[in-house]
């Protein structure tokens, strides 16, 4: 089974399997004991949020803040907040730069909610030198106080490495290790490929260690950022490197750019305001319209396959005017150019014709709709109500619609759940969203496994059960046709295979999905 959008890796691969921190202190070594009170502090924080839900009770600034700022003071600076934080809490709104002077008055810190926006204290806005005649950076927003011109302490977008950095100071041989952690979660929940964001050669070079050490439990197809990160943009053309290149276990499988902001952080580019954005936050062009036109056409020329990031209408409709444009001058059959998050809303049937009239494959994320959808259709409402996650309507159009799942970072790698959930159509509290475009299961499952492949270039070799392909086979502990699709998340993976080798084996259940009498649970990856 193929996760075939997975952009989000590096957020644990730099992290670290238990520790919260960013990559700006991933390298530093914690004593035991710091580790075990973060670590603390952490489940700490979840169960008082996990009993607030289950009561009914707010848990307000006093008492998270309290616990948050101690668990960043334990993360040397930095830390991740849930970027759902404004939806959350009772304030509805994310914590101020005050608020985190008040509890750490002595040292620089940030946090971060989600990718597109961080809230920095006043020692390290000072530290990196943001004050009020700092400009906002193209793409990005350093939001000021209307009256005193003074930064508040949240940055957005690009503006945020204003103040964090880029660049991952974790050495390829510890990032291998990290990474090996993530996989194998991977393939515990039947992943066999994934397509992975790069940002820096570190992160290249720790792919390259565990390929070559035989330790990739999943096949990784590395989408090279070639704007927004430490590679020089032209540096991919000037080698003259395309996808395709590398092994069965890993290859290079595209670049990847990111014309709008988030949809959380309110940062995408949408013609209509986002309803109740009292602060009238601007959807954020990362990437303008001529310099997004010379990198498609650089790359498209080259052979490239391209994958963009668009959550917004306008940022879908400038992907689509660059791959038109590209196209018209260098015609390509079979380039199969994606736009992530394109499928998730407002699917015109005039974008519906232009994208498969271009032979464009959108990207879907059933994760959104299961952990977003609630908010999304408060900050959405038609958009989300009557054009919300059309997989019925990508399906009918002939599009060989396949997932990407953002993750992990915020929420786990499950490609079963994400199946599930297009088949069931509702978000986490149970809520339906746009009725009648939900997925048959056979459909769903051919999204996660042959069309995943399609989309990976690699519908030849993976995908189905059939002679002369690559033997990578999943097991499951239940019937897919009888389990609870909205419950898929619970659906158990006895096996994975990758290769003809097992990765996975989890308890043998019976048909009741109860353990067997006698079953063992073990995982052949585990003392790697």
């Amino acid at each position: 089974m193929q996760d075939c959008g997975l952009p989000s890796i590096r957020r644990r691969r730099e992290e670290g399997p238990d520790a919260r921190t960013d990559a700006r202190h991933a390298g530093a070594r914690d004593r035991p004991a710091a580790r075990r009170l973060r670590t603390g502090f952490e489940r700490l924080m979840r169960w008082t949020l996990r009993l607030g839900r289950i009561f009914g009770i707010r848990i307000e600034l006093h008492v998270t803040f309290v616990m948050f700022v101690a668990w960043i003071a334990l993360s040397q600076g930095v830390a991740r907040g849930s970027p759902r934080a404004d939806f959350r809490r009772h304030k509805r709104r994310l914590p101020t730069k005050e608020e985190l002077d008040g509890a750490l008055p002595r040292n620089p810190a940030y946090v971060s909610f989600g990718a597109h926006v961080i809230i920095a204290n006043t020692l390290a806005l000072r530290e990196r030198g943001v004050t009020r005649d700092t400009p906002s950076p193209q793409g990005g927003t350093v939001v000021k106080d209307p009256v005193t011109g003074e930064p508040t302490g949240e940055l957005r977008e690009r503006a945020q490495f204003l103040v964090k950095r880029r660049d991952s100071e974790v050495d390829p041989e510890t990032l291998a290790e990290r990474i090996a952690v993530e996989l194998e979660k991977c393939s515990h929940r039947g992943v066999t490929c994934i397509h992975d964001i790069v940002i820096t050669k570190e992160e290249v070079q720790a792919y390259q260690l565990l390929a070559r050490a035989g330790r990739l439990p999943v096949r990784v197809h590395m989408l090279i950022r070639v704007i927004e990160s430490n590679f020089n943009k032209h540096s991919l053309f000037d080698l003259g490197l395309v996808h395709g290149l590398g092994s069965e276990w890993l290859q290079i499988g595209g670049i990847k750019m990111s014309i709008d902001g988030g949809f959380t952080g309110k940062n995408a580019a949408f013609s209509e305001p986002i309803a109740g954005d009292d602060d009238h936050h601007e959807g954020l062009i990362r990437i303008k319209q001529d310099e997004l036109d010379e990198t498609v056409e650089l790359y498209h020329t080259l052979g490239m396959r391209i994958c963009t990031h668009a959550i917004g209408d306008i940022a879908m409709d400038m992907i689509l005017e660059a791959y038109e444009k590209a196209l018209l001058k260098r015609p390509r059959q079979d380039h199969r150019h994606r736009v992530e998050h394109m499928g998730n809303w407002m699917m015109t049937p005039e974008r519906i014709a232009r994208a498969q009239r271009l032979g464009i494959l959108p990207i879907a994320n059933p994760p959104f709709l299961f952990f977003l959808g609630d908010p999304m259709v408060e900050m959405l409402q038609r958009r989300a109500t009557e054009q919300g996650f059309p997989f019925r309507t990508l399906w009918d159009a002939g599009f060989p619609l396949s997932f990407g799942s953002d993750s992990p970072g915020y929420y786990p790698v499950d490609p079963l759940r994400d199946l599930g959930t297009a088949v069931a159509h509702q978000t986490l509290s149970g809520q339906k969203i746009t009725a009648g475009e939900e997925l048959t299961m056979l459909e769903a499952l051919r999204s996660q496994t042959i069309n995943a492949a399609y989309t990976g270039f690699q519908e030849k070799l993976l995908g189905s059960i059939e002679v002369g392909k690559l033997a990578d086979i999943v097991v499951l502990g239940d019937d897919p046709f009888t389990f609870a699709p909205a419950q898929f998340q619970e659906l158990p993976v006895d096996i994975t295979v990758a290769g003809g080798k097992v990765v996975h084996t989890g308890a043998v259940r019976s048909r009741a999905g109860r353990p067997a009498p006698g079953a063992t649970v073990s995982c052949s990856c585990s003392d790697r």
